[in-house]
C-alpha cells in the first residue's frame, strides 16, 4: 500500500512522519503519472490559492478528479478548500469531491492559531489550527467530529476532509481512520 501526498506546496513532511509511524509507505505526488501507483491521496494544508496554481500548472487539475473517482482523497486545511464543493474567497473551480461549502481563513490569522481537542471515532484527538478554514454547509456528507458546535472532519463514501491538522500534534488517529476506512477496503477490492 502506497499513500500519495500531494507535494507542490504546503504540510508534506509531517503527513509522511504520520504515514511513517502507521507503518505505510508514502510517496511524493508531483506530476499526472505519479498517480498511477499510490492507493489514496493526501492534499495537505499550505496556501489553497498557490496550491491550485501549481495544480494547474502541473496539469494536474483533471488528473486529480480521475484519480479521486476511483481512490480515497484526505484532504488537511488547505487540502480541504481544493475538496469541497466550493469555497467563499477562492476565485478557482475546486475539485468538488464532498459536498460541503468552505470559508477560507475562518478561524483568524496566522497570529489567532491554537491547539485543541475534540472527539473522533471515539478518542480524544489534539490538533492544530492554522488559518483554518470552517465547513459552512454540509450536504450529502457525514459530519465526524466537531469543535464548539462546528464541524472539523466530514466524510462521504469515498473521501475525507477536515479543517485542522493532527499530525502537527503527532496524532496518529486520524490518519490511521482514513487508511483502515478508505484505502484498505478499496485496495482489497481491486486485488480480488
Amino acid at each position: 500500500m502506497i499513500i500519495g501526498i500531494l507535494a507542490l506546496q504546503g504540510g508534506v513532511d509531517r503527513h509522511e512522519r504520520t504515514f511513517k509511524q502507521l507503518n505505510v509507505e508514502t510517496k511524493r505526488v508531483r506530476l499526472p503519472e505519479d498517480l498511477h501507483t499510490i492507493d489514496g491521496l493526501v492534499l495537505p494544508g499550505g496556501e489553497s490559492t498557490t496550491m491550485i496554481k501549481l495544480i494547474h500548472s502541473y496539469n494536474l487539475f483533471e488528473p486529480l478528479k480521475s484519480f479521486a473517482n476511483e481512490k480515497p482523497v484526505f484532504g488537511t486545511c488547505a487540502g480541504s478548500i481544493l475538496m469541497g464543493r466550493e469555497s467563499t474567497d477562492f476565485e478557482w473551480e475546486t475539485l468538488n469531491l464532498i459536498d460541503v461549502s468552505v470559508a477560507r481563513n475562518a478561524y483568524g490569522t496566522q497570529v489567532d492559531s491554537f491547539i485543541d481537542e475534540f472527539t473522533f471515532n471515539g478518542n480524544t484527538v489534539e490538533a492544530m489550527f492554522i488559518r483554518a478554514p470552517k465547513f459552512t454547509s454540509v450536504g450529502n456528507a457525514e459530519v465526524m467530529a466537531e469543535h464548539n458546535g462546528l464541524p472539523v472532519i466530514v466524510r462521504n463514501e469515498h473521501h475525507m476532509m477536515m479543517t485542522c491538522h493532527p499530525e502537527l500534534t503527532n496524532e496518529l488517529e486520524v490518519h490511521r481512520y482514513f487508511i483502515d476506512t478508505f484505502v484498505k477496503p478499496k485496495r482489497a477490492r481491486s486485488v480480488s
